[in-house]
């Protein structure tokens, strides 16, 4: 696999020199970064919930007849939690006591990187992850924020439910939160746009997420009462808030309105709005969807229906604007059939629907095992479901019974060279953070130009779609590109080969200006400037496991491509064994057995 990157490498600069490196953690913990989130940190010794259901499937629908070894399923569960690797500790206890797999899952479920996880898996399913710097997006830094960049601003705005459903999920608080919380989250930028208390001392401590209230009279219930992601699923007076309900239902009910089969009447004027008023209340086509749709949206009749940021001149926004009530209302507040009230009132009963739990553990499901949601068989749907509800509704919970389930740790054949194993792809802020946490490399770019929304300043490459790489990555964008692609792309691909070359000539560079090996990041077998075979060979294996979670010996056959590898570049380029190390780490960080799991 590595030989097969040589011919590239000799036409591809490794310089480095592009993009901003930042460390991740302290370059003196011991290993060479091998104790890095291991589970003797503070993990429980049992585990506390059961493995969950054992059913044989795999999102492509195949066959399972292979099941994949212990050190291969903390791999799985270690990228799927928080998109990292494990450490090589923690391989070496699941190797040679499988039961410990238990409490290190227990420990990944304490970590910020999981938190991280909580937030993309509800950014896919709310869709409000969109691009910072346009439309639905795109507010200026005015009015106590000047000192802040575009991407930071809008960053942190999109990201405020997101940051609210990371807090009630990670606190063990009972998922239903989420929707009946009686606050809100923010940081200083959100708390200025939105006009919420905002404790700066606080803040000056670490503390810059923090719960806070609207103060604007709203009903207050978790997400449903956020500002942007009404903002991100907008409204207009004929729409009436039609397309927040949906939006509202597909995330967090599974049920799309949109999906349903439903025959329409092409005798209707859809260019004339009475016409089409009249048949939403009287054509029994029109009636069938919107007798349930009209009343959920009138839930969201009291926010602004569309709001252009960069229309803004200052500081608060008045999102709540309850006189628009009447233009924006086609029925009183109802939700399927039960009459309602206010936000409160829906937040109450969608946590009390059975269709809430057993679409949380679709979405937990699907994002982990990277399939649709709807794909999901019931059966298996149903037991992670009820392994949320008997859990007290611990989010926490279901997440680790999806990574215990036979299904999640099942391969599709039992021939290890087939081509299909049911692997599972890096998400490009998966391979973002594997990188990080081997190399100590985030690949970032510096933006001074004002592109109407201020100086949009330093942006993350792998994690943005607009500046970055997001979606030529198989990323989502939130607005146009809604469906991640799990499949090793022609644009994919050459993103990953770019972050190599980049990550390696960084890694290689700091690594030999660190005399003490522990306290290396990579390069910890051997000296900066050692070229002797069997060295070079203990390296490569220790690489090996660090990278791919294999053991092998310097002997190891699987250790031949990269020692061949390694010692053609040092023969051909004036036996310089720091071009020689870059040039093979740019090649191991594109081996698929690194960018799948």
């Amino acid at each position: 696999m590595l030989l097969a990157c040589a011919a590239v490498i000799a036409l591809t600069g490794c310089d480095g020199t592009r993009g901003e490196a930042v460390p991740a953690h302290d370059p003196g913990m011991a290993d060479g970064r091998a104790q890095r989130g291991s589970s003797q940190s503070g993990a429980d010794e049992a585990g506390s919930a059961d493995p969950g259901a054992a059913m044989p499937f795999l999102g492509d629908g195949s066959t399972l007849t292979a099941r994949l070894s212990p050190t291969e399923h903390l791999t799985r569960a270690s990228m799927a939690l928080r998109g990292v690797r494990p450490g090589a500790a923690e391989l070496e206890a699941v190797r040679d006591d499988p039961e410990r797999l238990l409490a290190i899952v227990d420990y990944y479920l304490t970590t910020d990187a999981f938190g991280q996880t909580v937030r993309e898996i509800h950014e896919q399913a709310l869709l409000i992850g969109v691009d910072g710097i346009v439309f639905p997006a795109g507010f200026v830094p005015r009015d106590g924020l000047a000192d802040l960049s575009s991407y930071e601003l809008n960053r942190s705005i999109t990201q405020a439910a997101l940051r609210l459903i990371e807090h009630v999920v990670m606190s063990g608080r009972p998922y239903g939160e989420i929707v009946t919380a009686d606050y809100t989250l923010a940081d200083r930028a959100v708390a200025t746009v939105w006009g919420l208390p905002y404790d700066e001392d606080r803040a000056a401590r670490g503390e810059t997420w923090q719960q806070t209230h609207y103060l604007d009279g709203r009903p207050t219930s978790g997400i449903l009462s956020d500002s942007f992601l009404f903002t991100r699923h907008t409204t207009t007076l004929s729409n009436k808030g039609r397309g927040r309900a949906n939006a509202i239902s597909r995330a967090l009910l599974c049920y799309d309105f949109l999906s349903r089969s439903i025959p329409l009447d092409a005798s209707i004027d859809l260019a004339d709005p009475d016409a089409v008023a009249d048949a939403v209340r009287n054509n029994p086509a029109c009636v069938s969807c919107h007798q349930t749709l009209d009343p959920l949206a009138a839930f969201f009749a009291g926010y602004r229906p569309i709001y252009v940021p960069t229309q803004q001149t200052t500081y608060p926004v008045a999102f709540m604007r309850e006189a628009l009530r009447p233009l924006l209302q086609t029925s009183e507040p109802n939700y399927f059939g039960i009459v309602g009230g206010d936000i409160r009132v829906l937040g109450e009963m969608i946590t009390q629907d059975p269709r809430f739990s057993a679409c949380a553990a679709r979405r937990f499901y699907g994002y982990l095992a990277q399939i649709d949601p709807q794909a999901v068989p019931h059966p298996h749907a149903s037991e992670l479901q009820g392994v949320l509800i008997d859990s007290g509704m611990d989010a926490r919970q279901l997440a680790k019974a999806v990574v215990l389930s036979e299904a999640f740790t099942s391969a599709s054949e039992a021939d290890p060279k087939s081509a299909d194993r049911g692997l599972l792809r890096v998400r490009p802020r998966q391979l973002a953070r594997s990188v990080e946490e081997l190399t100590g490399y985030r690949w970032r770019a510096r933006l001074e130009a004002d592109v109407g929304t201020g100086r949009v300043g330093d942006v993350d490459l792998m994690s943005d779609a607009f500046f970055g790489f997001k979606v030529l990555a198989g990323g989502i964008d939130s607005q146009h590109v809604t469906r991640p692609s799990h499949t090793m792309t022609a644009t994919a691909s050459l993103t990953v080969e770019n972050l190599a070359a980049r990550a390696a000539a960084h890694v290689v560079q700091k690594d030999r200006l660190i005399e003490e090996p522990e306290r290396r990041w990579l390069l910890t077998e051997v000296a900066p400037d050692e070229t002797e075979e069997r060295s070079v060979r203990a390296q490569l294996a220790r690489l090996q496991l660090l990278l791919y979670g294999q053991f092998a010996d310097p002997d190891d056959p699987s250790v031949n491509d990269a020692y061949t590898l390694f010692a053609g570049v040092l023969e051909g380029d004036a036996g310089d064994p720091q071009r020689a190390w870059t040039t093979t780490l740019y090649a191991m960080f594109q081996d698929p057995r690194f960018l799948f799991y």
